[in-house]
């Protein structure tokens, strides 16, 4: 029933509504100024990686000691994926694998990581948030993906573009 309601509010009343009724702002989730360091270590594996139109940045989750780093993936800055399922696939497990080194190595306290995939227009499509517990898991083959899907949070982002911008530009 409470799926439902949701399902119709979405849909009657677009991402406004939804944004409104369900999205808290990035103020309320996230303390303190974006990490330029951390940001910093998360876009040079997108970059090293060659996906193009992704940007990093690292914020500290508030409440906590950890941080949560939102991968943008964005086709108005030239993200068009990596080629076919199986090449995105592995571009994707190299970068995790590389995240989890480099969050170990130089101690970045990255608990949460977010794809945060916007269309060419730059709005938001999808955000697909997993724990960075779920990711090592699944990096170092202990559990499946399906067993991952199932630890992944996906919806509508927790932030607006401007948010993004604004944050970007801070750091």
């Amino acid at each position: 029933m409470l799926f439902s309601c949701c399902a119709v509010a979405g849909i009657l009343g677009g991402p406004r509504l939804w944004n409104q009724l369900f999205r808290s702002r990035a103020e309320e989730l996230y303390s303190g100024a974006p990490d330029p360091f951390a940001s910093r270590v998360v876009s040079q594996i997108l970059l090293d990686a060659g996906i193009a139109g992704a940007r990093a940045i690292v914020i500290p989750i508030q409440g906590s000691a950890g941080q949560i780093a939102v991968v943008t993936l964005d086709e108005a800055e030239g993200f068009t994926g990596m080629g076919s399922a199986s090449a995105n696939e592995m571009t994707m497990m190299s970068v995790i694998r590389r995240m989890r080194e480099d969050n170990r190595m130089e101690q970045l306290g990255i608990e949460r990581v977010t794809i945060d995939y916007r269309d060419k227009n730059g709005q938001c499509l999808v955000a697909i948030t997993a724990s960075q517990t779920a990711i090592d898991m699944l990096a170092e083959g202990e559990i499946s993906r399906e067993q991952f899907l199932r630890e992944v949070s996906i919806g509508p982002g927790s932030f607006s573009f401007q948010e993004i911008l604004e944050l970007i530009q801070e750091s």
